[in-house]
């Protein structure tokens, strides 16, 4: 088994699988390390009686020599190890979660993934193909908008449409004191992707306490294009990780690192959409001009809410729903073109409004993406009219406008609630 070529280098064998037969007995040992292979620490783990060998460097090449005449041709698999679109050998596109993999004809069989602990999560059922079981997968993650208020649902949802298109550099930081339902919030965005998180389930830590900068970096770019959510950001001296992190995912870079023999290590940037949680924000222009905050006090959401959207069948849905997009949009990758031409024609028509900044219109258009490409595909598919999409593209444009308008209430000193609803007054998209 080899893992996926990383930056062009060649495929590194990584891992063997192992069938051993005796007397009509078959014991099969998967994804053996190399390493482990070598030095036959496996004999240990055989369920067969009386396996002996020499246990000398002699006795173990005698062995590995015997493995290799015995076993013919032997083919070589990848084994993934980051996730999100790759592109395979026959030059089709293919879209890799922790359970496998999701192509234009659905899922894909025998794609190997092996990814960290905190990655499992990302395992994706099979797509819908039926327009009744897709609208009520949309509805399930609409539920979220009907239930929610705009200005916070249209962002979380933007961004778990979004993610999955391809490398974002767009942010969603949600803001608020202890008893805001910051986490239970990001974790119905995240259950588009990760279908069996709860509000209560453990998530990558984003304090200083909870990982390095070194950890967060390597997980965000195997989480691929997925949303990462970096959870509970503390207020009293994580604001500069803050700034780190919202200028790395808007740049799309990572760390350059030397190596201990010299040199310098590719850096790994960000290709997922980054969300976190935290009672303060970020400290500097530059970080705040890269995210689009949501902003939460207590009582803007109820816990009766809460409880009624996290429901098993819901994520469920919502994660059907993220995998029939996927499905749907394999054949237009790679998309970045596409998507740029969307996302600037919105942009100009943001900036065509007063009070408008460039970097944060360029965060609403990029959320706003996501919502373009999910109601295209519920309507290619016929589980919704056209009339019901435009209906839906209003109230979430509405949603994103209000959020952009909540931002720089935020940031700039606005206390006028008027602002919003002159935005939304003064386009029409």
């Amino acid at each position: 088994i080899q893992a996926e070529p990383v930056d062009g280098l060649p495929p590194l064998r990584t891992h063997v699988d192992l069938a051993i037969e005796r007397a009509g007995q078959k014991v099969l040992l998967e994804n053996l390390e190399l390493e482990r292979f070598k030095k036959c620490e496996w004999i240990d783990h055989v369920p067969l009686d009386d396996l002996v060998y020499e246990e000398t460097s002699h006795g173990r090449s005698d062995l590995m020599n015997a493995i290799r005449s015995t076993s013919g041709h032997v083919p070589t698999e990848t084994l993934y190890t980051t996730l999100g679109w790759k592109k395979r050998e026959d030059g089709q596109w293919m879209f890799v979660h922790a359970g496998g993999a999701i192509d234009a004809n659905g899922a894909v069989p025998g794609v190997r993934v092996q990814v960290s602990d905190d990655l499992k999560r990302y395992t994706l059922p099979s797509p819908a193909y039926d327009p009744n079981e897709i609208a009520a997968d949309l509805a399930a993650s609409l539920m979220i908008l009907d239930r929610l208020p705009a200005a916070i649902a249209a962002p979380l949802l933007g961004a778990a449409y979004r993610a999955v298109l391809g490398d974002a550099y767009s942010s969603v930081f949600l803001v608020g004191r202890t008893a805001t339902y910051k986490t239970s919030l990001a974790t119905l965005a995240l259950q588009h992707h990760a279908p069996t998180t709860r509000y209560d389930s453990p998530l990558i830590g984003a304090g200083e306490d909870a990982a390095t900068d070194t950890a967060l970096e390597e997980l965000r770019h195997a989480a691929g294009h997925f949303i990462f959510l970096a959870d509970d950001l503390a207020p009293d001296r994580s604001t500069s990780r803050a700034n780190r992190l919202l200028r790395g995912q808007h740049n799309r870079s990572g760390k350059r690192r030397g190596l201990r023999d010299g040199g310098v290590r590719k850096p790994l940037n960000a290709r997922s959409l980054l969300m976190i949680t935290g009672e303060d924000g970020a400290s500097t222009d530059s970080a705040e001009n890269r995210t689009l905050y949501v902003p939460l006090e207590r009582g803007d959401v109820a816990l009766s809410t809460l409880q009624e959207l996290h429901t098993r069948e819901l994520a469920l849905a919502r994660g059907r729903l993220t995998a029939t997009l996927i499905a749907h949009y394999a054949m237009r990758v790679p998309g970045n073109d596409r998507i740029a031409g969307v996302r600037d024609g919105l942009v100009g028509k943001l900036l065509a409004l007063e009070g408008i900044k460039a970097p944060r219109a360029n965060l609403v258009a990029d959320l706003a993406v996501g919502w373009c490409a999910m109601l295209e595909m519920a309507v290619a598919h016929k589980a919704i009219d056209l009339d019901t999409s435009h209906n839906i593209w209003g109230r979430a444009w509405d949603g994103l406008l209000e959020a952009y308008t909540r931002q720089e209430m935020i940031t700039d000193g606005r206390t006028t609630p008027e602002r919003a609803a002159e935005l939304r007054a003064a386009t029409t998209l």
